[in-house]
């Protein structure tokens, strides 16, 4: 062999040693450059490629991966081909070819799955939710720590093998180990603002889930900092005392607790494939943290942006419900995980403290309330879209108020979604209890037959509830009113704002709410069904050219009908119906039209302002309200009275002639 041509000196030996470990390092490398020239075309269609759909993430971050498998065991077989042609046959060759080629490989495979989940260099490909500087940042910081931990705890572990004294190798192990813990803890300060702002997220609520993220947020950095030092001072211990360490245990819950949000995204990715967008602007992805490649940028930058996590969910809301119920499983495989890397095993721990039937039953309830809440979210989505879609919110009353006395036309489906709701709500709650009441032991027949018999006597002590509730089931049955309608029950009237139980809330356009309970409906007029016709009058002079003011009407009416606003609304357009009245000092002209119901107020505002302009354009005037009295001149007087003097001495003949033909008495 070539290598027993080399002197036994020590250092001869020893460099001898490094030299081979950085020719086969070059050769290895030369392999893995050749492997990347040749796929370089491949990995930047991969890479650069735009991708919309998860599924086709995927399959490109797969392919990706491969690629750098293939570049690592393209590094690993010249080095290996090598090593057993030229050096095989020397323990201590093959000790140390193995140690390095291990710590390069162990660093190569993190910077493979760090290419996976930060990809610093394909944003298109990215799982975690980070912006492409802050991607780099965390990827850089990993690759120091993997290198580190990597070559120093293997070098450490071959000159344990190669005789070094215990005290030395515990010594360099532990040196090695707190270099570690302080390059975590410097990572972790230096992340501090944006994962900060990560944990806290864009809501600002008041709630009290939001109050503790604020909290986490704020405290995170002190926590991380004393859990890797307690983890450092642990190992140690035990290293030094030669006792079980906790360490790994420890080391690998962190890393189950960092797996937690990444399981989360892959999640979100799969649903918001599965289940696509309802609306367009989700499709742009907010970037984590704008940040640059060094600490102090993204603690500047963090303070800046407000990044988040729940805000981008699939916006497809049946993929929101379905997502928080993955996330709870998530969680809860996450934290059973932990419970059985500690070695503790939570199934057996509840059947010693609370016996095997009790936890049995805590687990059914447990799977119980968790399927009723799945499901119930279900419904309730399915409601509150229909009713999104109805134009109503999610508590089924419509918040607009009519200017007048009408409305607009409400939907049935709007009126019958929200008692459906609560309906169901009742009956999911009433199964769920009959069923952990049962998993629990109870013998729910009494409690079924006792609730037939206490609602009998409720039936006959409360007719008048009972009466608005049968009432209220036969005017929704009829189609009496839906919500949002405008109607007139004889006493009130007003739009119908809320649908409950046994009564009807109507508001009224100017302002007051009235409840009235079904049963005190008698005669109920709906005025926000199918069409309304509304009529306008305007008074006119009486030398009013009528045949120009019906030409007016018919183009104002064209120009309405033409509007893309009103025009939808307007079933029948602006016209003329001539001459409805004759009045002393003036001629009363109606026109019409008919209009989607709610909508005619609008129109009656824009008729009357352009037929004020048209009429004014024209010359045209209204008449006002007034009296004429006519008031005699002087010589109108003088004429009267010539008038009436020819006619006296007449009037003296006529009565002499009458007193002469009178008989004598």
């Amino acid at each position: 062999m070539a290598y027993d041509k080399v002197s036994g000196d020590r250092s001869i030996r020893f460099f001898t040693l490094v030299g081979w470990a950085i020719a086969l390092a070059v050769i290895g490398f030369a392999g893995s450059w050749l492997f990347d020239r040749l796929t370089a075309k491949t990995r930047a269609r991969i890479v650069e490629a735009p991708c919309h759909e998860a599924s086709v993430r995927l399959v490109r971050v797969i392919l990706r991966s491969l690629l750098d498998l293939l570049s690592i065991a393209a590094f690993v077989v010249p080095v290996l081909a090598v090593y057993f042609a030229v050096l095989e046959g020397d323990e201590t060759v093959r000790l140390f070819v193995i140690t390095y080629v291990s710590a390069i490989v162990v660093v190569r495979l993190v910077g493979a799955a760090s290419r996976v989940v930060i990809a610093p260099y394909a944003p298109a490909l990215r799982f975690a939710t980070l912006s492409n500087a802050a991607a780099l940042y965390c990827h850089r910081w990993l690759m120091w720590i993997a290198s580190i931990t990597a070559f120093g705890f293997l070098t450490c572990g071959l000159f344990q093998v190669l005789g070094i004294p215990e005290e030395a190798h515990l010594l360099m192990v532990m040196g090695v180990g707190l270099v570690i813990t302080g390059l975590i803890i410097t990572f972790v300060w230096h992340s501090r603002q944006p994962v900060g702002a990560y944990i806290r997220g864009k809501a600002a609520h008041g709630t009290t889930l939001d109050r503790l993220r604020a909290i986490l947020a704020d405290i995170w950095p002190v926590v991380a900092t004393v859990y890797v030092a307690l983890v450092w001072l642990t190992w140690a211990a035990g290293l030094l005392l030669e006792q079980a360490s906790v360490t790994t245990a420890a080391i690998l819950s962190l890393l189950m607790i960092a797996a937690v949000p990444l399981a989360d995204r892959i999640a979100h990715i799969l649903l918001d494939h599965f289940l696509p967008h309802t609306h367009d602007d989700d499709d742009v992805e907010t970037d984590l943290v704008e940040a640059s490649a060094t600490g102090e940028a993204i603690e500047s930058s963090a303070a800046e942006s407000e990044p988040q996590f729940d805000a981008h969910l699939p916006r497809n809301a049946y993929a929101v419900v379905i997502h928080h119920a993955v996330r709870v499983i998530i969680v809860a495989t996450a934290f059973l995980a932990i419970l059985g890397i500690w070695g503790i095993n939570l199934w057996a721990t509840a059947e010693q403290t609370m016996g095997g039937t009790l936890a049995r039953a805590v687990l059914d309830v447990v799977v119980v309330l968790v399927i009723a809440f799945i499901g119930w979210e279900l419904i309730r989505t399915a409601i509150d879209l229909k009713l999104a879609a109805e134009g109503v919110g999610p508590d089924g009353e419509n918040g607009g108020m009519s200017e007048g006395e009408g409305g607009k036309a409400g939907s049935r489906v709007a009126t019958m979604l929200p008692l459906l709701r609560k309906f169901l709500a009742i009956v999911i709650i009433v199964m769920v209890t009959m069923i952990i009441l049962s998993s629990l032991g109870v013998d729910i027949g009494p409690l079924l037959a006792g609730a037939g018999v206490v609602g009998l006597a409720i039936g006959f002590g409360a007719q008048t509830l009972v009466r608005d509730i049968v009432s209220g089931v036969f005017y929704l049955l009829d189609d009496a009113f839906r919500m949002g309608e405008y109607i007139d029950t004889g006493d009130v009237k007003g739009t119908v704002e809320g649908i409950r139980l046994r009564s009807l809330r109507l508001r009224h356009h100017r302002g007051p709410v009235n409840t009235i309970p079904y049963g005190e409906l008698s005669k109920i007029t709906n005025y926000s069904r199918d069409w309304v016709v509304m009529r306008l009058e305007f008074r006119v002079p009486y030398d009013t050219n009528m045949i120009q003011v019906k030409k007016i009407i018919r183009e104002i009416g064209a120009k309405l009908q033409a509007d893309p606003d009103m025009g939808p609304n307007i079933l029948q357009t602006l016209k003329s119906q001539g001459v409805f009245a004759m009045e002393d000092s003036a001629i009363v002209v109606r026109v019409k039209f008919m209009a989607i119901p709610g909508e005619q107020f609008l129109i009656r505002r824009a008729a009357y302002q352009l037929i004020q302009q048209a009429f004014a354009e024209h010359g045209i005037k209204f008449a006002h309200r007034q009296v004429t009295v006519h008031v005699p001149s002087a010589q109108d007087a003088e004429d009267e009275e010539d008038e009436t003097k020819p006619a006296a001495p007449a009037g003296a003949a006529a009565l002499a002639t009458a007193a002469a033909d009178a008989p004598s008495t």
